[in-house]
């Protein structure tokens, strides 16, 4: 009843807006658990289109009230999030089509970095919350036997891990493509669209596809972002830059709140145990020192992409690879966070180095005073140069070693370019 109440308000709120004037053309309910209601906080409704960043609207959790309602415009079916200001999931993501009128539940369960799961009023979003979990839980499998490569040295236990990473990786192409030809849901085939790697299907298979999906789906205006001849967005306004740089500030205040109520709580057995981790997969509180010999510790879960470059200057690989990564700062700008990392036991050297070539990154030191390894660096094995990582705003490695070419495909995947 109280959903069918809720859904009944937002449509009645939704056809006074409109006959005002207002572009509002969806509403979305939202309840929260008690514990996410005290302290009060704000809930925030946005979402990015092109270059362009929108926050639409926001509302007041707090103990008197636990239910809100949020309005916002979208010009055709767009995924749009919610962001919670003070504690709760990192976001929740949910697929807005014109006329919706969506009810969902926030829980205490609801603790990850990004939340997808099924609502009242949008059947886009269910169905793109059953793939999300199908695909995160193969990954999570993935991610296990990746871990256990680090830990088996034998040639056939190897050899047995890395048949079971191939079927999984299979798996997840084959839910991928299942997704892509069945959704009825035009942002959903989009999406999955501009997702497809030419490495896993090849180039023809992915223009063909993708042209199969832009027949499919011939009204809907992103699709333009499918065709080879496409252009590039231009920057977002000043508008835009405003309200990303106003979520930013809200995700780093939380992120100081929860460190804050971390640093208050005893270590645990498992997290002492989650120190001892070794292997390429334990990323996580890097020490490194700048030119000037002072150590710092790099951030990884920064809601931003990163690339860890792991590099020495004796390496001529190496050092082609420095003149490319110079150049991804132009084309993805403050989206991407970049760290060169030198693994050189001679930093005389490292420092020559780096002004003679005058990189337009900022180059650190894995190296410390003693001119050893630090151990935070040393637990990776990194057992040869160049070697690199590319993590995703949740602090998650999502490659290892990628190639130059792939991690191209994959960041203008990721960035809409």
């Amino acid at each position: 009843m109280k959903t069918l109440f809720s859904a009944f308000l937002c449509l009645t709120l939704l056809a006074l807006t409109s006959s005002k004037g207002s572009e509002k053309n969806f509403c979305i309910t939202v309840t929260a658990d008690s514990s996410l209601c005290i302290p009060s906080q704000y809930v925030y409704l946005h979402y990015l289109r092109y270059n362009e960043c929108y926050i639409e609207d926001s509302a007041l959790l707090s103990p008197q009230d636990k239910t809100v309602h949020l309005y916002g415009f979208v010009p055709e079916q767009e995924k749009v999030s919610l962001l919670f200001e003070k504690q709760g999931p990192g976001k929740v993501d949910i697929v807005a089509t014109p006329g919706d009128s969506i009810s969902i539940h926030i829980n205490d369960a609801d603790w990850q970095n990004v939340v997808m799961k099924k609502v009242a009023g949008s059947p886009a979003t269910n169905e793109e919350a059953d793939y999300f979990n199908r695909r995160d839980s193969l990954l999570q499998q993935r991610f296990g036997l990746l871990e256990k490569m680090t830990v088996y040295q034998t040639d056939s236990s190897y050899q047995v891990l890395t048949a079971e990473i191939k079927e999984i990786e299979a798996k997840l192409r084959r839910n991928e493509i299942q997704s892509l030809k069945n959704t009825t849901y035009p942002y959903i085939a989009w999406l999955r669209a501009v997702l497809l790697s030419v490495n896993d299907y090849g180039e023809d298979s992915v223009k063909k596809m993708r042209a199969e999906v832009i027949s499919r789906f011939p009204l809907y205006k992103k699709m333009w972002r499918l065709k080879p001849d496409r252009k590039r967005c231009p920057p977002g306004s000043e508008e835009s830059r405003q309200n990303l740089a106003r979520l930013s500030a809200i995700r780093a205040k939380k992120r100081v709140l929860k460190n804050q109520k971390k640093e208050s709580m005893p270590v645990s057995l498992d997290m002492q145990n989650e120190l001892q981790v070794t292997g390429r997969y334990a990323l996580w509180n890097i020490e490194v020192s700048d030119t000037n010999d002072v150590t710092r510790q790099l951030p990884i879960q920064t809601e931003k992409y990163v690339f860890v470059n792991f590099w020495a200057t004796w390496c001529v690989p190496c050092l082609l690879n420095l003149k490319f990564i110079d150049q991804l700062p132009e084309k993805y700008g403050e989206k991407l966070l970049i760290y060169n990392i030198s693994l050189d036991n001679n930093k005389k050297k490292w420092k020559n180095t780096i002004q003679t070539l005058n990189p337009k990154i900022y180059n650190l030191s894995g190296i410390n005073s003693q001119g050893e390894l630090y151990k935070s660096i040393e637990r990776l094995h990194i057992e040869t140069v160049p070697a690199n990582y590319l993590i995703g705003p949740d602090g998650k490695i999502l490659f290892v070693d990628i190639s130059k070419k792939k991690l191209v495909h994959v960041l203008d995947s990721i960035f809409n370019l």
